[in-house]
């Protein structure tokens, strides 16, 4: 076994594993230097000379903060101006920039243009100043680092919890009764180390073309190390860490609210490797999700989502269907995970893979990285984007609000975590009843899930039929937004597919074949 001590628990052994392979990485390949970004290209010396005064006054100024009075004063004003100051010149410098760039363009069509276009000109990554914050602007990069964390990592408040809560918590802590199950052979785990798709490595900066030339030179090895942590009901600690990465999410939002980017977790690809042993030693946790959810399913994508919307409003007998897109805040970020564990029991997890997702939620952090600086947040809620086990987590979370017991001319779809709710009627009466009752089992579900449904992002659109007053529709007590067009799911415009329907009914010169098919390409992505 070379360096590996088979008798040592499946934890430690893991940690061991990873440093040999680390070790090995770096010997043989060496170390990759990060790619240099260059710095920004509209930077001059004069903003380089403006931020470090800005740094000595600010330094100035946090020296007299404790002594107050009159110095305090003028030290906080010099700083406050020249922090003005240099925000200024920033936006100075890049609109100067900007208008270079788009008067040398003609002439050289290879240069400067032709570069920002192609993504080949990169800003330094993880810049978060100017990022405000309930309190404003931070004044150190620390608290800034801090607060975008809590802002895009919420912790979990017991102290929060109501008495179902509780009894949620405690279920969670009881491991299901069953046989255990056994390990993957060498062949099996064999098939998923060569299919790991090639995803940016974790800390370690182990990547999965280096996993997989381990299994070639060492898969006895290999299969020891995650057989043990099968039987044992394991996650390795040295896996849990993950680099924070932030992304803007490219919505409305201005770049300065901390809510407009996404929190991206990379994760060691060792990790993921477990993540996936773990899906396929307990197949049963996904297969009973219900056939409503079509986001993180096998066979099933935008385009089977946007045809259940579009069916139902071409083949529908009542006089109108009205549809009502509900918005989840910070879906992904705010499950929880007591909630998900017991549900995940439900499916019929054994007792060693339920260990193992026990542990898999127990001291995890993540890290912030810029610069020579980091901060750690543990992590005590939310499924990581970016890890394997997430995406099924998430749908075993939302699969019993797919079926909720709803009224009569009611059905509800989802894609991840973009719920569509479909309402039949002959009356807008009718719509505005179902509705009520529908959104209120929604939202009890949410309160039961600790979820919440924002209906200032919500909204609601009628796609079969001509109202003369819009439906009323409202979520915990306030009204959802009629919109006459909206995004379904991803890049999809349904006003142009129902506008082509409602042609085709008008036209018996058309079938309604020949605009059903086209509607679905112009307006669907695959995700």
């Amino acid at each position: 076994m070379g360096w590996l001590h088979v008798e040592k628990p499946a934890a430690l052994l893991a940690e061991e594993f990873s440093g040999v392979v680390t070790r090995c990485a770096e010997e043989g390949l060496g170390e990759r230097r990060p790619r240099g970004s260059g710095g920004y290209e509209w930077w001059t010396p004069e903003l380089e000379k403006t931020r470090k005064l800005q740094c000595k006054l600010r330094r100035a100024w946090q020296s007299k903060r404790r002594l107050g009075g009159r110095s305090e004063e003028i030290a906080r004003m010099a700083f406050h101006d020249i922090r003005a100051r240099y925000r200024k010149m920033m936006v100075e410098a890049q609109q100067s920039q900007h208008i270079r760039v788009a008067n040398t363009g003609n002439e050289d069509p290879w240069g400067l243009s032709y570069r920002l276009a192609s993504g080949r000109v990169r800003p330094p990554a993880n810049v978060i100043n100017g990022i405000a914050f309930a309190g404003g602007h931070p004044d150190r990069l620390e608290a800034a680092m801090q607060n975008l964390m809590s802002t895009l990592c919420p912790d979990d408040s017991p102290d929060c919890d109501t008495a179902y809560h509780r009894q949620v918590r405690l279920l969670a802590a009881f491991v299901p009764s069953g046989g255990a199950a056994p390990p993957l052979t060498v062949g099996d785990l064999g098939g998923i180390v060569k299919a790991l798709p090639n995803t940016a490595p974790g800390l370690d900066g182990v990547s999965a073309r280096i996993v997989r030339n381990i299994w070639m030179a060492a898969p006895r090895e290999l299969h020891l190390v995650y057989a043990k942590c099968v039987v044992e009901g394991v996650f390795p600690k040295v896996w849990k860490d993950g680099r924070l990465i932030v992304i803007p999410k490219g919505n409305d939002k201005p770049l300065t609210d901390a809510k407009a980017y996404r929190p991206i977790t990379l994760l060691p690809v060792l990790g993921k490797l477990l993540e996936r042993v773990m899906l396929r030693c307990a197949p049963a946790i996904s297969r009973g999700i219900s056939e409503y959810q079509h986001g993180f399913s096998p066979g099933r994508s935008t385009v089977t989502a946007l045809r259940v919307l579009l069916s139902t409003a071409k083949y529908s007998r009542a006089c109108y269907v009205q549809a009502i897109f509900l918005d989840i805040s910070g879906a992904f970020d705010n499950a929880w995970w007591p909630m998900m564990m017991v549900k995940a029991k439900r499916g019929g997890c054994p007792p060693n893979i339920y260990k193992m997702l026990v542990d898999y939620f127990t001291s995890r952090r993540v890290g912030l990285f810029i610069g020579d600086r980091v901060e750690w947040k543990t992590s005590t809620m939310g499924c990581p984007q970016g890890s394997v086990l997430g995406p099924t987590l998430w749908n075993v979370l939302m699969d019993d609000l797919l079926r909720l017991p709803l009224p009569e001319g009611v059905a509800m779809t989802a894609y991840a975590d973009d719920v569509t709710i479909l309402i039949e009627s002959q009356t807008r009466a009718g719509i505005e009843s179902r509705a009520r009752v529908t959104l209120d089992l929604v939202r009890e579900w949410g309160l039961r899930n600790r979820l919440e449904f924002s209906s200032s992002k919500s909204t609601t659109m009628t796609v079969r039929g001509k109202l003369q007053r819009p439906p009323v529709i409202k979520l915990g007590g306030e009204s959802i937004k009629n919109v006459t067009n909206t995004k379904v799911v991803v890049e999809v415009m349904v006003a142009l597919t129902l506008a082509l329907l409602q042609f085709a009914h008008k036209s018996p010169a058309l079938k309604m074949d020949q605009v059903w098919a086209p509607g679905l390409q112009v307006g669907a992505r695959v995700a």
